[in-house]
Formats: structure tokens, sequence, C-alpha cells
């Protein structure tokens, strides 16, 4: 069969749109999770789950400032933890600077310095912000995906990534079975939105049930203490049939977060639970609780004297 030039032309396009839109092989900034991770394609969801208080918002947080140190602007909506706490730790995140400075008026004038440039590619906004849009007090999510493109529409405010944190927050529903179709509903519009846009969005996800099938555990995240700490597993994301279904990658969060030393606190386990070229695995990664900085190597040395065959090292 023939073509015409139009439809070779036509064709050509296909392709010329496919390949103009080059994955991220950095997306985390951790190369010890984009390994597992592969290429990140423009239009590509995230999805990030842990039990509360694990830190998928520090994690969150680290990976906008990787993000933005790339060049690319990040979206970051904060529905959960308010302006005072979110400004301050991507203050520490950006500059390195301790988190518990930001608590003193006299460090005032280095915070202006570092927010004027992290804003440059970081827009934040907080759940009380977020109420003054048109809309959102009605249908939360709906209001965003229209702010989204609206940002989108010039190339100067258009974000490379979305955050979203966390899903529960965009839901209206609290019957389980409505909850669970509402989350559908989101999270297919929100898959829509960044295939439609060409961005990614990343979106923390409180996990709230128990998994159905064999639990696993770890000891301290790393099998070493006594206190167990549950690893997630796709059905433990609650909706999961829904939600992991319509998200491209799918990511949980482990970390030993109560008691301890800052060593044993600052192990975290990231598991690759789905991916787009069916990878699969597990990282570790380090926070530092003085900045929230979390680094791909340990921060801390060991905090207490070993004692090995009666002697000490």
């Amino acid at each position: 069969m023939k073509l015409s030039k139009q439809e070779i032309q036509e064709r050509n396009e296909v392709i010329d749109r496919v390949f103009s839109l080059d994955g991220n092989q950095s997306f985390t900034g951790y190369p010890k999770i984009d390994d597992i991770l592969g290429v990140v394609e423009p239009g590509d969801t995230i999805l990030l789950g842990g039990e509360s208080g694990v830190g998928k918002s520090l994690v969150a947080s680290n990976i906008a400032v990787n993000v933005a140190k790339q060049g690319k602007k990040v979206l970051y909506l904060d529905l959960e933890n308010g302006e005072r706490t979110g400004i301050k730790r991507l203050l520490s995140i950006w500059s390195g600077v301790e988190f518990k400075k930001w608590n003193n008026k006299e460090h005032i004038e280095n915070a202006y310095g570092i927010n004027h440039e992290l804003s440059e590619k970081i827009e934040y906004w907080d759940h009380f912000s977020l109420e003054n849009l048109s809309g959102f007090s009605e249908n939360s999510w709906k209001t965003i995906i229209k702010y989204v493109i609206s940002r989108s529409a010039n190339k100067d405010t258009k974000p490379q990534l979305v955050i979203i944190d966390p899903l529960q927050d965009l839901e209206s529903e609290t019957e389980s079975t409505k909850t669970y179709n509402e989350q559908g509903h989101i999270i297919k519009a929100l898959k829509n939105l960044a295939q439609k846009l060409s961005i990614n969005i990343l979106i923390c996800h409180h996990l709230r049930k128990p998994g159905t099938t064999n639990s696993r555990y770890v000891a301290d995240v790393d099998d070493k203490e006594a206190r167990l700490y549950r690893i997630p597993e796709k059905d433990d994301f609650e909706g999961s049939s829904k939600i992991i279904n319509k998200s491209m990658q799918v990511l949980s969060v482990v970390r030993a977060y109560e008691g301890g030393t800052k060593e044993k606190r600052s192990k975290t386990r990231v598991e690759v639970l789905k991916n787009r070229n069916s990878l699969t695995g597990v990282g570790y990664l380090y926070l530092n609780e003085d900045n929230l900085r979390i680094e791909n190597d340990p921060v801390y040395v060991t905090e207490y004297a070993e004692l090995l065959d009666g002697r000490l090292f």
C-alpha cells in the first residue's frame, strides 16, 4: 500500500513525539533506587506508600529537591504537614542547615536567601493555601488537576514533577467501599493527567489496612534487633487493586523510627513493589536527623562500643 505524503508525515510525527520524551534514569537522585526503577518516563505516576511516621514525606521532599537541583520544576502539594513544617524541611534539605535553627529568628536572613533560590524551582502549597483555589473545598482533587493544567499551559511555570502528599487528603468518602472506588477514580485521573501533560506525579499514600498475604517483617529494618517492622505488600495499599494497577511505579518505605540511636533510626528501607520494566528490589538510604537530608550512605557512626569476644573495638 502506497502512503501519501501526508500519511507518511503523520506517522513520522508519532515517532517524533515518542522519541522527544526523554526518560529520566535518575528520577529519585538515589542510584540504589534508580537502578531498580530503571527509566522513569514522562507520564509515569509513582506511588510511595508506608505506615504513618516512617518518613514518606521526608523521602518525597528529598526527591523534590533532587529533581529541582537537576534544573526541573516541581509542584509540591503538601496536604498534611502545613507551611511551617513543610517550608522549614525544604530549607534544611536544600541547604543542609540544621532543621532546629529555623526555630530561631536570627536565621531569618539566611532563610530569605535559601527560599529565593529553591522557590525558583519548587512551587510549594500547603492545605490552607490550596483552600484559596476556587472549588477546592467542594472537590479538592479535581481542583488540583485544573490548577496543574493551568500551570502547564506556560512553559515557564509547567512542573516536570508534581508531588501530592498524601492521597488520603483528597478523599471525600468515608465508607470503605466508596473510598476504594474514589481512590481508583483519583489515581486514574492523575494518571491520565500525567500522560496528557507528559509530566511525573508522585503520590504519597498511608497504609491503613492489614495485608491479606503472609506478612513479612524486618527487625529494626536490618534484622539485628528484637523490634519487628512490617514490610508493606501490594495488598497493604487500601483499595490496592484500583490504585496499584493504575500506578506505573509503586514503592514502599520502612524505617526504624521509634527509639534507639540516630544510627538505628536513620536506616530507611525502600522497596520497589511494581515497575513498568517488571523490576523489583530493595535499596537502603539513610536519614540525617539534623538537616533531614536522606543520603545514599550511612550518616552516623556507631554511637556505642561493640563488645566482641570480650574485647572492645
